[in-house]
């Protein structure tokens, strides 16, 4: 993620990292999660497209995926197409613009 950080250099008043995948939500919007900007500044937050030098198949989350090692195992958002940095994402509505997996159950922002 730090090279992600160094390339972008996001402006300061962003807070959240929202990663846009390519798998569809529930009702056939587009998924995503957003993840706090301090936790994705962390040395073992990480975007893999390879496990074991071998590139990921579809199934493990190929192109790419987050990997996030402090949060509980449902926020390892796969087939990532797009990243972004904002202030907030709380204006997407569920239903149209994405779908944040677990949130019904856990809440946002559980960690470890």
């Amino acid at each position: 993620m730090q090279t992600i950080f160094d390339i972008a250099k996001p402006k300061r008043n962003a807070i959240w990292v929202i990663f846009y995948s390519y798998a569809l939500d529930p009702d056939d919007g587009i998924y995503y999660d957003a993840q706090p900007i301090l936790q994705m500044s962390y040395k073992l937050m990480m975007l893999a497209y390879n496990m074991d030098d071998d590139t990921f198949s579809p199934g493990y989350g190929a192109p790419l995926r987050l990997q996030n090692e402090v949060q509980l195992g449902f926020k390892l958002v796969k087939w990532i197409k797009g990243i972004e940095f904002d202030e907030h994402f709380f204006e997407m509505d569920g239903s149209l613009a994405g779908y944040n997996n677990g949130h019904e159950f856990f809440g946002y922002r559980q960690s470890i």
